[in-house]
């Protein structure tokens, strides 16, 4: 793409303002060199024509250095060329611009600022130069950052408290036989799973919205690392939904999951289970898990397995998603369906 000072255009200079400009021009100028915010202006090519004082004494430069295209010298190398070339975009479109990128203090360092620009028209509607301003936002993006690594800090701690709580409940299992071997294992990959979600959730949700699509995906790739002897399959959709929503979802997808594989096969019988995420037309998450294997019992009813901990787990999750659990009976195998409003918490 053509750097904008390297297209044809008239030879622009910092200069003071034209004897034609209007008194109430000048006032605001004047006032402009008393704002907190660094201001500016360029005629209708986008090339700059006037900075106000603030702009000077944050960057320590002259209007020589200054004219024209000069201001992109004080970004930081790194955002240039994107500052740039959004400029570009937003000038050849006559239409507002924002963007935020760190400018380089007069010390050499560099400090974030919000910048905004608008383009002003004649009574005829012709651009006849934009008006532009930069608003320090350093101590922000600052106090963000540290929030950031905190909550990753306090986020790595608890991934490790969980690893070492299942760890020590294998370590318990071993000591027993039996049914109890087999509930505090249970025990253990659950906290095992809250653990790797409480990771998932960290590293991929966004404000108070999480894309479903990404949990359930790496979700099933931890269960296929946990059960390596089955094939897990996952055909996800992408849907937005809020995290207080995607948690119960994600743990139901892990007992399903989980199920399917003890139940499904004969123990060391390699099987294969199926998961699908859609969104129906009237907003509805539909997850599907599906096993190949031997089905489900003659006159099997979903309330009477529910005195398994797993099946109490999924229907109370179920219930507080205010959603819909159905069994489908498969030839081969069985197919659990959950059904639940993708809007709302």
């Amino acid at each position: 793409m053509d750097r904008l000072h390297d297209m044809a255009e008239p030879d622009f200079t910092v200069a003071p303002a034209p004897e034609a400009e209007s008194d109430p021009e000048l006032q605001f100028r004047a006032m402009a060199d008393f704002m907190p915010h660094l201001v500016w202006f360029t005629d209708q090519h986008g090339g700059t024509i006037w900075y106000n004082r603030r702009w000077y004494e944050f960057t320590g430069s002259n209007p020589e250095q200054m004219a024209g295209w000069g201001w992109i010298k004080a970004v930081h190398p790194d955002h240039a060329e994107r500052v740039e070339e959004g400029f570009r975009r937003a000038w050849e479109a006559g239409a507002d611009w924002e963007d935020t990128y760190p400018l380089r203090r007069h010390d050499g360092e560099y400090h974030w600022f919000l910048s905004r620009a608008a383009p002003l028209r004649d009574s005829a509607g012709r651009l006849v130069r934009w008006f532009g301003t930069n608003t320090d936002i350093n101590d922000r993006m600052e106090a963000e950052r540290l929030q950031t690594l905190l909550t990753q800090e306090v986020s790595h701690r608890v991934k490790n408290n969980l690893a070492l709580v299942s760890s020590l409940l294998n370590m318990q299992a071993r000591e027993v036989e039996g049914e109890a071997r087999e509930a505090i294992r249970e025990a253990a990959l659950r906290v095992s799973t809250v653990g790797q979600l409480h990771d998932l959730f960290w590293r991929h949700s966004t404000a108070r919205t999480i894309d479903l699509s990404l949990i359930v995906s790496e979700l099933c790739r931890g269960l296929q690392d946990t059960w390596p002897v089955h094939r897990l399959t996952c055909e996800a959709e992408s849907i937005k939904v809020h995290v207080g929503k995607a948690i119960p979802i994600a743990l139901i997808l892990n007992e399903l999951v989980t199920n399917a594989f003890k139940h499904g096969y004969p123990v060391e019988q390699a099987g294969e289970v199926r998961v699908t995420l859609t969104c129906t037309p009237s907003h509805e998450i539909r997850l599907g898990v599906r096993d190949f294997g031997r089905g489900l019992p003659e006159g099997f009813d979903l309330k009477d397995v529910q005195s398994s901990l797993g099946m109490k787990v999924v229907a109370a999750l179920a219930r507080q998603l205010k959603g819909v659990l159905r069994i489908e009976k498969t030839k081969p195998g069985a197919c659990f369906l959950l059904t639940a409003p993708a809007r709302g918490r």
